[in-house]
């Protein structure tokens, strides 16, 4: 890691720690100190500057190669009847872009805890557990759903940092630039949003997420707000320790991109998160088995109870099999 790495901290909202620092909180840990605020800019980038420097970065990552990490996992939430489950364990993660996903959890033995899963067209997230399924079409995100699931693998792509930001021209528009005069909670640094908007079938425009961009190097969002069919908060993405991923056998030109080494999600509907720490993610060439047979297709084993939680906007014939 460069000397560019972020250091995290905790926040206190709304009587919740939160932040990635919530790991240490639960186990606990001694508070890590705040890091000194960043000084005050003289003049903020334009909201050109600060959308080309995300999207820049993003474009350093071509979309016929493979990211590749081993992680370390932890997580949690709660059911419908109130029982709390919980991850903690390794495993690996391949993102090929713009939303070809694969994070496979595992215990120390080495047998799969849960899977969460993305082939461009649906996803889902798969927990032995519980032998569940959990499923939704890429097409049905911008409508509003009566269910969710523990985990959101878009969200999580999302947090990867390696997607431009919404163009303003399909089911996301905007951005609406705020140049907040705050800072992002974690490292202080000083910060401007963007906000982008979605329309729901029966015409309300409602506010979907926001990125909260810092204005100092690398110059990349650091926090990512994402709301419900109401508006409200749904989930909060902290994105620390920004550095540049690895590159093997020159698969790509040029720099590398920045991307986090530890993302933190927590879904405000379960009281659900998800910490995501990357060890030495580099960029590769598409192995030759991936190349042979394609991306990795949701395939719940036999037993397992599958929960599409776009139903009420898909035709039953499109259930998997």
């Amino acid at each position: 890691m460069n000397g560019r790495a972020r250091v995290i901290s905790w926040r206190i909202a709304g009587g919740l720690v939160v932040g990635v620092g919530v790991m240490a909180g639960i186990a606990g840990c001694p508070e890590p100190p705040r890091p000194p605020p960043a000084p005050p800019l003289d003049e903020p980038e334009p909201v050109s500057a600060v959308i080309a420097h995300v999207n820049a970065n993003a474009d350093r990552m071509p979309p016929d190669v493979l990211l590749f990490s081993r992680v370390d996992i932890q997580a949690g939430w709660f059911d419908d009847d109130g029982e709390e489950h919980r991850l903690d364990g390794g495993g690996d993660l391949k993102f090929v872009k713009p939303r070809k996903l694969l994070l496979v959890i595992k215990h120390d033995l080495g047998g799969r805890l849960a899977e969460v899963g993305s082939d461009g067209e649906r996803y889902w997230l798969w927990y032995e557990k519980d032998k569940t399924l959990w499923w939704c079409k890429h097409e049905h995100l911008d409508k509003p759903r009566f269910r969710d699931m523990p985990i959101r693998p878009d969200q999580l792509i999302v947090a990867l940092g390696l997607t431009r930001l919404p163009s303003g021209s399909g089911p996301l528009w905007g951005p609406w630039y705020r140049a907040t005069g705050g800072r992002i909670p974690h490292t202080l640094n000083p910060a401007c949003r963007l906000g982008y908007f979605s329309r729901s079938p029966d015409g309300a425009v409602r506010l979907d997420r926001d990125y909260y961009v810092s204005q100092v190097s690398p110059f990349l969002a650091e926090r990512i707000e994402f709301r419900d069919k109401f508006g409200a908060l749904a989930c909060e993405a902290t994105l620390a320790h920004l550095d540049e991923t690895g590159i093997k056998n020159d698969a790509i030109e040029g720099p590398a991109p920045f991307m986090p080494y530890e993302i933190w999600l927590r879904l405000s509907a379960r009281r659900s998160f998800l910490s995501v720490k990357l060890k030495a993610p580099r960029i590769q060439a598409l192995p030759p088995l991936i190349r042979k047979r394609g991306w990795w297709k949701m395939a719940p084993p036999a037993g397992t109870e599958i929960i599409q939680i776009d139903k009420e906007y898909d035709q039953p014939t499109s259930q998997p099999t």
